[in-house]
């Protein structure tokens, strides 16, 4: 059986929309990853989650100590620690610059990989050597 906390059970009974698993894999995942975009395909979800439950991960969060952070307009939703656990703490200016540069990392890796063509080989052609010059192993 899994166990859900009171906390997620009572808000997912105050909100049809979401379950009680789905709240807390929500906060697993932004505990883990300690930043959600409504843009990143595997948050979209979760960011509609915490859009509709920004109160419940503002208390959740609290209790660890941690200060949740939400931003509609540019689409984010995390959490920064206002004190330092063995490690040097970044201030949250950096934070965000740091999270506004990993947003243009994906949108740059995600052209990227659209725009690269791909090529068939038919098993019949013989693979040459210059095929593995793009990774310096050829001639």
């Amino acid at each position: 059986m899994t166990y859900f906390s009171r906390w997620a059970t009572r808000q997912a009974n105050q909100d049809p929309n979401f379950t009680a698993e789905q709240l807390t894999e929500t906060a697993n995942r932004l505990l883990h990853r300690q930043f959600i975009m409504r843009g990143d395909h595997r948050g979209a979800n979760h960011f509609d989650r915490i859009v509709s439950n920004q109160e419940y991960f503002k208390d959740l969060f609290a209790s660890f100590g941690f200060r949740f952070i939400f931003n509609d307009a540019w689409g984010y939703a995390g959490y920064v620690s206002p004190t330092a656990f063995n490690n040097s703490r970044v201030p949250t200016q950096e934070t965000i610059v740091l999270l506004c540069l990993r947003l243009l990392y994906n949108e740059g890796a995600e052209k990227a990989t659209l725009s690269i063509p791909v090529r068939r080989f038919s098993s019949r052609k013989k693979k040459s050597k210059r095929s593995f010059h793009r990774w310096g192993r050829g001639p």
